[in-house]
C-alpha cells in the first residue's frame, strides 16, 4: 500500500505541474468464467491517468502516464507511456525530442496490439495503449514531399507490465488476465510442486542497450510512401531457464534468468486517399536473430551480445523461439452513417514455426485476420465504441464493446470483452477464459 501511494504522489505532483487532463477512475468487473490458472490479482481497481496537451510550441514537453491500484491487495501497476522534451524551429521542419516517445512509423501496430516497435502498457489483455522508446528522436522535413526521422539511444526501458514477482517459490502478478507458469509437474505418475527462483541481472546489464532506427518518407497530394528500419532490444525480456529435481525438498526447482535479446524491425508503407476513404498497405519483417552490420559496429563500443539458450531436462523444458516473421497488412479509415470506422487485414506471410512455452515465448498473434473498429457519438453525451477481430485460420473471435456517458466532470461506462479461441496452437487460446463485463466511474479534473 505504501509503495502505491509513493508512486501515486509522484504522478500526482507531475500531473499538477504538467498535465492538461487527469482522471480518477474506479472499475468494477466480473469475469464470466474462471481462468484455469488464476493470478493473484484482484479484478476491481482504482486508476489515476493523466496527460498533457500535444507538444506544439518551439520548446515544449509532453507527459502521459497512469497508475492502477488493486484495492483487494497491495498490488499495483504503473506506466509512464511518454515523457519527453522537444525543441523545434518556427516551421516545425526540424524537431528534436529527448525522452520516452512513441515511434509512429507503422500505423497498423496499435490496431492489432503488436509490440514490435513500441512496447505496450498491458494493464489489460486487450490494452493497446502504447509506450514509447527512450532516446534521442529527430524529425526533419527536407522539402514539402521528403522527410526523415531518426532515433538513437543507449538507454533501454523494457515493457514493465504485466509485472511478475517470485514469492516463496511462486510466481505472482497483479494482472488478473495473465496466465502464470505451471505450479506443478508430474514425475512417475505423481504431482510434484515446482519451486521458482530467479537470477536477476543487474540494472546496468539491462538498461544500457542500444537502439537505432531510420524512417524515410515521400508524400504527394493524397498519398505517401515510407520505409523504415530499427535495430533494438525486444520490448520484453526473454527468459532462459533450467530445472532439476531437488530430493531434499521433493520439488522441481526451476531457475529463471531474464535476458535481453536484440531484433530488427523493418518494412514499408504506402497509402492513398480515395475520396471518403484513407487506404494503406504495407509489409513488416521482425527478425529476432538479427545482428548489427559491420559498417555500424563503431556505434557499439559495449559490444553487447544477445543471450540465447535452449534447455531440455527430464522434468522441465524451455525452448525459446527465435523465429523470423513477415506480415502483410492493409488498413482503411472512413466515415459511415456518422461513425468513425477503421478496418484492417493482417496476414502472416512467413511459415509459422514458433511455439508457445511457459516463459513468454508465444506463437504469432495473428495468422490471417480481419478487424473493424467503430466509434459513434449517439448524442452529445453518449458514445459507443466497438471493436471486432477474427482470425480465419485459427477461428479466433475477439469482441470488445463499451457504452459511455459524460456529464460535466463525470463519466460512466459499461462494457464487455469476449474471446473465443478453439485451437491450442493459437496465441489467444490460453487467454480464452478472460471473458468479462465491467462498469467504470470516472472523475475528470
Amino acid at each position: 500500500m505504501r509503495k502505491f501511494f509513493y508512486v501515486l504522489l509522484v504522478l500526482f505532483i507531475s500531473s499538477e505541474i504538467f498535465a492538461h487532463e487527469a482522471i480518477v477512475s474506479y472499475q468494477l468487473q466480473q469475469n464470466l468464467n474462471e481462468a484455469s490458472n488464476e493470478s493473484s490479482g484482484i479484478g476491481n481497481w482504482v486508476s489515476f491517468d493523466f496527460h498533457t496537451g500535444k507538444a506544439v510550441k518551439k520548446v515544449d514537453t509532453y507527459l502521459d502516464g497512469a497508475v492502477r491500484f488493486f484495492h483487494g491487495t497491495d498490488d499495483y501497476m504503473y506506466s509512464v507511456s511518454e515523457v519527453y522534451f522537444t525543441a523545434a524551429d518556427s516551421g516545425r521542419e526540424k524537431v528534436l525530442s529527448v525522452g520516452r516517445k512513441v515511434v509512429d512509423w507503422n500505423m497498423y501496430e496499435k490496431f492489432w496490439g503488436m509490440n514490435n516497435i513500441n512496447p505496450q502498457r498491458s494493464f489489460d489483455l486487450l490494452d493497446t495503449h502504447q509506450e514509447g522508446l527512450t532516446g534521442i528522436h529527430y524529425d526533419h522535413r527536407f522539402t514539402k514531399n521528403i522527410s526523415a526521422s531518426v532515433i538513437f539511444s543507449y538507454l533501454y526501458i523494457p515493457q514493465l507490465n504485466p509485472s511478475l514477482d517470485i514469492k516463496d517459490g511462486k510466481i505472482t502478478t497483479p494482472a488478473q488476465w495473465y496466465v502464470l507458469p505451471p505450479t506443478k509437474t508430474r514425475i512417475k505418475g505423481q504431482d510434484v510442486p515446482i519451486h521458482y527462483q530467479v537470477d536477476s541481472p543487474s540494472v546496468t546489464d539491462v538498461v544500457f542497450q542500444k537502439t537505432m532506427g531510420l524512417d524515410l518518407s515521400y508524400r504527394w497530394d493524397g498519398g505517401f510512401f515510407s520505409t523504415y528500419g530499427l535495430f533494438k532490444p525486444e520490448n520484453e525480456l526473454r527468459i532462459n531457464a533450467f530445472g532439476f529435481y531437488d530430493q531434499d525438498v521433493e520439488k522441481v526447482v526451476v531457475k529463471a534468468q531474464p535476458v535481453v535479446n536484440y531484433h530488427s524491425v523493418y518494412g514499408f508503407l504506402t497509402g492513398h486517399d480515395f475520396g471518403f476513404m484513407k487506404n494503406n498497405i504495407g509489409v513488416e519483417v521482425i527478425d529476432p536473430n538479427a545482428s548489427m552490420i559491420s559498417e555500424l559496429q563503431w556505434l557499439d563500443p559495449l559490444d553487447v551480445k544477445p543471450s540465447k539458450r535452449t534447455f531440455n531436462s527430464e522434468y522441465f523444458s524451455i525452448e525459446p523461439s527465435y523465429v523470423k516473421e513477415t506480415y502483410f497488412h492493409y488498413g482503411a479509415d472512413f466515415q459511415l452513417l456518422g461513425m468513425n470506422v477503421n478496418a484492417g487485414y493482417i496476414k502472416l506471410l512467413s511459415k509459422e514455426t514458433a511455439v508457445g512455452d511457459d516463459f513468454g515465448s508465444d506463437p504469432a498473434k495473428w495468422k490471417s485476420a480481419f478487424g473493424v473498429g467503430a466509434d459513434y457519438n449517439l448524442t452529445d453525451h453518449f458514445r459507443l465504441h466497438v471493436k471486432w477481430q477474427y482470425d480465419f485460420s485459427r477461428e479466433d473471435n475477439i469482441l470488445k464493446g463499451e457504452l459511455g456517458h459524460t456529464y460535466k466532470f463525470l463519466n460512466v461506462a459499461i462494457g464487455a470483452e469476449l474471446l473465443g479461441s478453439p485451437r491450442k496452437e493459437s496465441f489467444w487460446c490460453k487467454y480464452r477464459t478472460n471473458d468479462l463485463v465491467y462498469t467504470r466511474l470516472g472523475y475528470v479534473f
